[in-house]
């Protein structure tokens, strides 16, 4: 079996990501700037491995918590990396907690994080691909080829809230931020983006093995 695998990155776009049920703001001092998310899709169990990296800056130490929007996402590991008088530091999450009603996950830290710009909320997820009719947030499609027959794929819909199914984020009229979309897929299939392909690049997929 062909191990390699292709890495597709698309160029940074900035956009609004919009609500239409949510008029509040979470936290008025965390301001996200940049989205940098990596998506490992998995065909068998459907489902998308995932990392989002996150720029953010911090404009007041009142709060141990940062708060995003979630659905639905399974958390591995969520890192708070910054620098703090020149040296690099880091904090892992205490808690994690979730609340479906809300459509919100709370990262709870050991101690208040510090007033900072260009910190990294890195965070390892793993995001549920929606199946049947629901076309929301990431979700799988069928479509006909040229040939007639029938293939598969995932497909994604953000609109108007649905951005909090496939990753943690600030949905919410007034926050504007950059993106850049990292896929990592098996060479024989084929990735598609709305915006222009910053650079393809092809890795050695790790297998583990028993003895």
């Amino acid at each position: 079996r062909d191990r390699r695998r292709v890495r597709g990155v698309s160029k940074n776009c900035a956009f609004k990501m919009s609500s239409t049920e949510v008029k509040r703001q979470l936290q008025s001092h965390v301001v996200i700037k940049k989205y940098h998310l990596i998506f490992e899709p998995d065909s068998l169990n459907k489902t998308v491995n995932c990392r989002a990296n996150i720029f953010i800056d911090l404009t007041d130490n009142k709060d141990n918590t940062i708060t995003l929007y979630s659905y639905k996402l399974t958390f591995k590991k969520v890192v708070f990396a910054y620098d703090e008088n020149g040296w690099p530091n880091s904090l892992s999450t205490v808690k994690i907690v979730t609340d479906e009603t809300l459509e919100t996950v709370s990262f709870v830290f050991p101690k208040n994080l510090p007033k900072v710009n260009n910190a990294q909320l890195q965070i390892d997820y793993v995001a549920a691909v929606k199946t049947g009719h629901k076309t929301k947030g990431i979700y799988e499609l069928h479509y006909a080829n040229e040939n007639g027959d029938t293939r598969n794929g995932f497909g994604t819909q953000f609109e108007a809230c649905e951005a909090r199914s496939a990753f943690p984020c600030l949905d919410e009229p007034s926050s504007r931020a950059q993106f850049k979309v990292e896929l990592k897929i098996p060479r024989y299939l084929m990735g598609i983006s709305n915006t222009s392909l910053e650079h393809e690049s092809e890795y050695e997929e790790k297998v583990l093995t028993e003895d």
